[in-house]
């Protein structure tokens, strides 16, 4: 295979599982919500899987909506990032339903994006940018509407709350500007928020840029820490397609 379209068949895989930031509201969870967060902290998507569904029927039980859709919007986070489209359009109609009975700002601006997500169209950007009440989130609408150049604009540098939707800010404006220091900013930020794959996508992203500027030794070199992030991440079969692209260098 040639070094192209081996690059190509990285980026495919790769891209399919590339870290966006969890839905998320600040509020009380049950216990089974919380072993769901656990296991997938430890990649136990099997027990994680589970997990959710016993949540979601907790909270159907005592009728709690919030509830519902955190578990909801997590399960449509989890298929996006999977490729499973159709999984995640399958729930978009309660997401929509639970958003619209909330009638909560922060629900409705992060269904918004997920419906964005899901149906590729960017009415749903804008709208959640109607419902963005701080620089973060007007900057997540924007990096979403692939201007992320104007996200990284709206960023306060001295403030480092929310590493995930920082790191995802940096990665969008890496990809459009082909900038080392983008990718740089997004690999800290990933670890900040423990995101392997994050991590190991940040990686792979400044091996290319290394590769690309004939610097083999230090593409090399990242291309291997993406391989161990990957493999600590029980991703054997990303890890493999990373270490067959290192021998077409």
């Amino acid at each position: 295979m040639s070094r192209l379209l081996t690059t190509m068949a990285v980026i495919s895989i790769l891209s399919g599982c590339s870290s966006t930031p969890v839905p998320r509201i600040a509020s009380n969870i049950s216990s089974t919500e919380q072993n769901a967060l656990n296991a997938l902290m430890l990649q136990n998507m099997e027990e994680a899987g589970r997990a959710l569904d016993l949540a979601l029927a907790d909270y159907h039980r005592i009728d709690d909506l919030y509830g519902r859709w955190r578990i909801q919007s997590l399960k449509t986070k989890l298929a996006l990032g999977a490729s499973q489209l159709g999984a995640a359009r399958i729930l978009a109609p309660e997401l929509m339903e639970l958003s619209s009975q909330l009638n909560d700002r922060k629900v409705t601006y992060q269904t918004s994006i997920l419906l964005g997500r899901i149906h590729n169209d960017d009415e749903y950007f804008r709208r959640a940018m109607n419902h963005a009440s701080n620089r973060l989130e007007q900057a997540m609408v924007y990096a979403y509407l692939g201007e992320p150049h104007k996200a990284v604009q709206l960023l306060d540098p001295d403030d480092q709350d929310m590493p995930d939707n920082r790191a995802f800010i940096f990665y969008q404006s890496g990809i459009a500007s082909g900038s080392i220091e983008d990718f740089n900013r997004a690999l800290g930020y990933y670890r900040a928020a423990r995101d392997y794959r994050g991590v190991a996508d940040s990686l792979f992203r400044l091996a290319r840029i290394s590769a690309d500027n004939t610097d083999v030794e230090r593409a090399r070199q990242y291309a291997d820490r993406a391989i161990k992030a990957l493999e600590a991440g029980n991703r054997p079969e990303n890890a493999r397609i990373i270490r067959n692209w290192v021998l077409t260098l």
